[in-house]
């Protein structure tokens, strides 16, 4: 009976052990986890009205607190209404992969892009193709500051794009073509808008009804993969404590078991 109690007090310290070890591991797991994220990114693609058969351009508009040196997106859109033809960046290198039904960018500025009021950090080009509407969607990952330190990513904004009939257009244009010079200023400012250029028109309420498609928070998906990984590597190290514990009972029973043994032959 004592032998039994001394069995079960030793895998009891044994498991708290154990316990205490886990836990230090994972209060370290977490603190890493927290260094390598230390801010927090968005991104919005302006909208633009345009025509049929006429090129455009999109601005990817980055905004964040800290530089941005390094990040990968991609992009997805309807092929049968918009052609992807270009991207262009200032003192910054764009490189891209044209797929089926998307484009993956990677966007790298060695010295770090200072975006703390919502800059342009490239442009793309379309054709439209087709009239109506749709829109360009894309996601972002990978985001890495001029310290090397990731950087979280928050809203992601895509395009609405607007495209019109070019031959509904020419027609109105003709009807229209004795309208006064006010008419027509105005005309050729709202025409100018049509590039995608990235003005100041692009409203709030655009993005919330159209643009935030992809409210990506990297952090939540990253703690989702680390917390599977840490609960998964806890099983796997309780499981073998558990067997290594068992293990080291049964030795020591036999252990125990041969001595009473040889102890009873010994008195007989």
């Amino acid at each position: 009976m004592i032998i039994f109690f001394h069995q079960v007090n030793w895998k009891i310290l044994e498991m708290k052990k154990l316990v205490s070890i886990l836990s230090v591991l994972l209060i370290i797991i977490l603190s890493c986890q927290s260094v390598f994220a230390v801010e927090n990114i968005s991104f919005e693609l302006t909208n633009c009205d345009t025509s049929q058969n006429r090129l455009f351009s999109v601005d990817m508009i980055a905004k964040s607190s800290t530089e941005l040196s390094a990040a990968t997106f991609e992009f997805k859109y309807d092929k049968n209404m918009i052609e992807f033809k270009n991207i262009k960046a200032n003192n910054s290198k764009v490189k891209y992969n044209e797929l089926d039904g998307s484009v993956k960018v990677s966007y790298l500025c060695a010295d770090g892009k200072n975006i703390n009021n919502g800059d342009t950090i490239f442009s793309i080009t379309f054709k439209a193709i087709s009239s109506g509407n749709c829109f360009v969607d894309f996601s972002a990952s990978d985001c890495v500051d001029s310290n090397a330190n990731f950087i979280d990513v928050g809203n992601c904004s895509s395009a609405n794009i607007q495209i019109g009939n070019s031959k509904e257009e020419n027609n109105n244009s003709s009807k229209s073509s004795s309208a006064s010079d006010k008419n027509t200023k105005n005309s050729k400012s709202k025409n100018s808008s049509h590039t995608g250029s990235a003005d100041d028109e692009t409203s709030d309420s655009a993005f919330s009804d159209f643009g935030l498609l992809n409210n990506i928070d990297d952090k939540s998906t990253r703690f989702l993969i680390i917390g599977i990984a840490i609960g998964s590597s806890i099983i796997a190290i309780s499981l073998i404590g558990y067997l290594f514990v068992k293990k080291c009972l049964s030795k020591k029973r036999k252990t125990e078991n041969a001595a009473t043994d040889s102890n009873d032959k010994s008195s007989e």
